[in-house]
């Protein structure tokens, strides 16, 4: 058979030396590559949760006049610009009872399995009107 460790020992030293280097090498090389993407996967998960915190604060802002008034047509009109983020599939504006002032839903057909919610509170001036959620459909390849 084929005895890999007789024929390790009857390599010269710059052989063995050469082999040593080049396994070392392979496996830093494997080690940084799974580290590389192990970051990578944790940094789009968490800068994609900040963006869509962002969008939903945002929306919260832009929404506290509407939600003040009870104005169901602003609030929608508002809600009507997150169709711009593709990842957006369902967002709401809550009055301070708990009822929906206004509703915005992508057709969703075919979703991703995982979303992210985000609720952040409509404010002015240090009030609470409402409440503003998003649900967003996780992205399908973080390396786009």
């Amino acid at each position: 058979m084929f005895d890999t460790s007789a024929r390790f020992r009857n390599l010269s030293l710059a052989r063995k030396l050469t082999a040593l280097g080049m396994a070392s090498a392979s496996a830093a090389l494997l080690a940084g590559g799974a580290i590389w993407l192990v970051f990578s996967l944790v940094s789009e998960a968490r800068d994609e949760r900040r963006e869509m915190a962002t969008i939903a604060q945002v929306t919260s802002i832009n929404s506290a006049a509407a939600v003040t008034f009870g104005d169901g047509r602003a609030a929608t009109e508002t809600l009507s610009a997150l169709r711009a983020n593709q990842h957006i599939i369902a967002a709401t504006i809550q009055l301070p009872d708990g009822r929906i002032l206004a509703r915005y839903d992508r057709d969703a057909g075919g979703a991703a399995r995982h979303a992210l919610t985000t609720t952040p509170p409509a404010i002015s001036e240090a009030t609470t009107f409402g409440r503003t959620r998003l649900h967003c459909a996780v992205r399908e390849n973080p390396f786009r």
